[in-house]
């Protein structure tokens, strides 16, 4: 996972793929909403990007590490805070959310 600065102290972060055996490594992710957001998991990985039509609103994507496919899973209002962990059984999702004064563990089920 690779990530850079910009002057308003936002991170930008991607998610990179390489092969086991030192092959030349992929960009499979180009913008995630920030590094902590990802949750790796079996067969692929969770990440979270910024939504297009609101600086609140954050999308839950899963990569599917055999096919390379995305799908999106939630669609959640933010801000959100570094973290983000599914649920070993998939129906629930992790994620701190910023709030007035803090931050919150927030746990949201997921419908299939």
């Amino acid at each position: 996972m690779g990530a850079s600065s910009t002057s308003k102290d936002v991170v930008r972060a991607s998610l990179w793929r390489m092969p086991v055996d030192n092959g030349t490594e992929v960009r499979v992710v180009d913008s995630l909403h920030q590094p902590a957001g990802v949750s790796i998991v079996d067969d692929g990985v969770y990440f979270s990007i910024q939504g297009e039509t609101s600086s609140n609103q954050f999308i839950v994507r899963f990569l599917n590490a055999h096919t390379g496919n995305t799908r999106d899973v939630a669609t959640l209002s933010g801000p959100l805070g570094w973290g983000l962990s599914m649920a070993p059984d998939r129906r629930s999702l992790l994620f701190v959310k910023v709030q007035a004064g803090g931050f919150d563990l927030m746990l949201t089920r997921l419908v299939r």
